[in-house]
C-alpha cells in the first residue's frame, strides 16, 4: 500500500487508516501527538511513525509513501485517541 505523507510547519505526518492500526494491534500505542480525522490517523514523525513502521516490518509488509503537496490543517484535527 502507498501512503500519503504531509509536512506541516516542519513536522511530517503519515496518513494511515485507523482500521489498519487496529489490525496491527498498535492503536493503543499511538500518542496524542498524532492526529485523527474521520477514518484516518495522521502519525507524527517523531513520536508514532516508528511504532507503525516496526509493526509493518514485523508482519513483513513494506511501507511506501508519496509526499503530498495538498495543504491539510492537520494541527486542527483531534489528537489521536481510541
Amino acid at each position: 500500500m502507498v501512503y500519503k505523507a504531509f509536512n506541516r510547519n516542519g513536522t511530517s505526518y503519515l496518513e494511515v487508516p485507523i482500521e489498519e492500526l487496529k489490525k496491527l494491534v498498535i492503536e493503543k500505542d499511538i500518542s496524542k501527538h498524532s492526529r485523527m480525522r474521520e477514518e484516518f490517523a495522521y502519525l507524527e514523525q517523531n513520536h508514532d511513525l516508528n511504532t507503525f513502521l516496526r509493526a509493518k516490518e514485523k508482519v513483513g509488509e513494506r511501507v511506501d509513501f508519496n509526499s503530498s503537496k495538498k495543504r491539510l490543517r492537520i494541527l486542527s484535527y483531534k489528537p489521536f485517541r481510541i
